[in-house]
């Protein structure tokens, strides 16, 4: 597909018309700066208060599927391998054979510890 127009700093809407679109190399530079920025300077998880918060290990997670995109696997097995470290602890795998995608989706608060990072659109409780 491409690159995307990059916006680094703030614009007025009559400039963004303007913005070309980038190389897909530059691309791919700044959303790896964007990401790592955030893995250094997140914090491993919030309180349940905060659920749904972009956490460090959401930006692991992105910045491997970036690198697999990129065909950099060694990139990706790193960052991925930060997300997967945490298996048991922040994180735990889905036995997809027991636990239907229904069930997953309506757990308390739309949130479990199968999810590195949900964005929820529609109250999913009472």
């Amino acid at each position: 597909w491409g690159g995307a127009p990059l916006i680094t700093k703030e614009i007025s809407r009559e400039e963004v018309y303007k913005v070309a679109r980038s190389s897909q190399e530059d691309t791919y530079k700044q959303a790896i700066s964007d990401f790592e920025d955030a893995f250094n300077r997140l914090p491993d998880s919030w309180a349940s208060s905060e659920a749904g918060r972009v956490t460090k290990y959401a930006a692991a997670g992105m910045l491997g599927r970036t690198y697999m995109y990129m065909h950099n696997y060694t990139k990706a097995a790193e960052y991925l391998g930060k997300v997967i470290e945490q298996e048991g602890t922040l994180y735990e795998l889905v036995n997809m054979k027991i636990v239907s995608v229904t069930n997953i989706i309506m757990v308390k608060n739309g949130f479990g510890k199968f999810n590195i990072w949900v964005v929820l659109l529609v109250r999913l409780w009472d």
